[in-house]
């Protein structure tokens, strides 16, 4: 369940934006110095090495929902500990999906085997399937609990990697939206995982900075209405 300061929910039927930050369970770096045997990697190195296998797989799922969800992805930091985006939620163009491309999406996203929701009265079913679409807590959800599960499959880990809830902020209007963008792009540099902006190769700003945004969304919007 979403959470953030105030103690309220994101409404999935209303258009808005949200920073959102989750925090790791366990940190993904061990600072660790020791020296492997002559020709055989560090700790340090090994580390190093999974986390940026992590990575990886966090920005190849945000890719991946990207095309999926009815949620512009404007930026996302991936850093050692914490996890930071900045979306918006998209109900109208969610509603503008046809039932078969409803069910297309869904299939897509989950395995074929799992049970769809009720469809036999023609409405609700592909109801709950359009909210969760463009839902951010459905997305964030998608986002980091299918690559949890995996990094926990291939380190033999114990625990929850991520916390099951994440922090929220409404963003309100394109002054906003672009001092937010700011602050995720320097979120690396703080952290100490680059001297320069960009260097961090798993950010929107060094993929931007790389000519690869295309799944992104245009960094200067509308502002959004809330109630």
């Amino acid at each position: 369940m979403p959470e953030d300061r105030n103690g309220y929910e994101i409404d999935s039927h209303v258009e808005g934006i949200y920073y959102c930050k989750t925090e790791c369970g366990r940190r993904w770096f061990s600072h660790v110095e020791s020296r492997g045997a002559k020709g055989e990697p560090t700790e340090r190195e090994d580390a190093e090495r999974e986390n940026t296998e992590r990575w990886k797989f966090f920005e190849d799922r945000l890719r991946f929902l990207a095309s999926i969800f009815a949620i512009d992805i404007f930026d996302y930091s991936l850093l050692i500990d914490e996890i930071h985006t900045l979306l918006r939620n998209r109900p109208d163009v969610a509603q503008q999906w046809t039932k078969e491309e409803l069910a297309y999406r869904w299939v897509i996203l989950h395995s074929p085997e799992l049970k769809f929701p009720d469809t036999s009265d023609g409405s609700e079913g592909f109801g709950d399937m359009r909210t969760k679409l463009s839902s951010i807590s459905y997305f964030q959800e998608q986002f980091l609990e299918p690559v949890a599960r995996e990094i926990h499959r291939r380190n033999r880990g114990k625990g929850r990697f991520v916390k099951p809830t994440f922090q929220w902020h409404p963003i309100e209007g394109p002054a906003d939206t672009l001092a937010c963008s700011v602050y995720l792009a320097s979120t690396a540099q703080q952290a100490g995982l680059e001297k320069n902006l960009g260097e961090h190769p798993y950010s929107s700003y060094s993929r931007r900075m790389q000519g690869d945004d295309q799944w992104l969304a245009p960094l200067f919007c509308a502002p959004a209405t809330r109630p």
